[in-house]
């Protein structure tokens, strides 16, 4: 640098800055088993740690199954095979509802850096369709018959 008093500038001097290296974030994400149709908070499902303290600011989501669990982001459904964003904010309003075993990954920004995808599996009962039951009946002509007495349904999921 050089300093000007209005006649002379100084000799040019040389100096350094030196700022802390940012230690990105680290994500754990076990495995885990849920309820069937269960809708968990996505924060539940992982733990991000930073060695400089800094508390994450995004998330990114990956769902890599077809079909089974989604993931919502302000209740609305996000698609399967793509990168999910998710602020610091909103991440107390994605849920994941699983059905089947997905495979999800998740990564954290701390603002400066991110996080390695870490891949883990969430593991519902896999859902079972309703059964319909619906014998062939007569009545008579003019009669009022409810419809809930044509037919019965179970469901193995209860």
């Amino acid at each position: 640098m050089q300093a000007y008093d209005g006649f002379d500038w100084s000799a040019w001097q040389p100096f350094l800055v030196s700022a802390p290296v940012n230690h990105a974030p680290t994500v754990t994400a076990p495995n885990q088993n849920i309820a069937h149709g269960a809708n968990v908070a996505a924060s539940s499902l992982f733990v991000v740690s930073d060695a400089d303290g800094d508390a994450p600011t995004r998330y990114h989501f990956y769902d890599d199954t077809i079909g089974g669990g989604a993931l919502y982001r302000c209740g609305v459904v996000q698609g399967e095979r793509q990168a999910i964003d998710v602020t610091a904010a909103q991440l107390s309003q994605t849920t994941f509802t699983g059905s089947g075993t997905d495979q999800l990954f998740v990564q954290a920004s701390d603002g400066f850096g991110w996080s390695g995808w870490t891949p883990f599996t969430v593991t519902a009962p896999v859902n079972h369709a309703p059964i319909v039951t619906a014998p062939s009946q007569s009545i008579a002509h003019g009669v009022d018959v409810a419809a809930s007495s044509l037919f019965a349904t179970s469901d193995a999921d209860g």
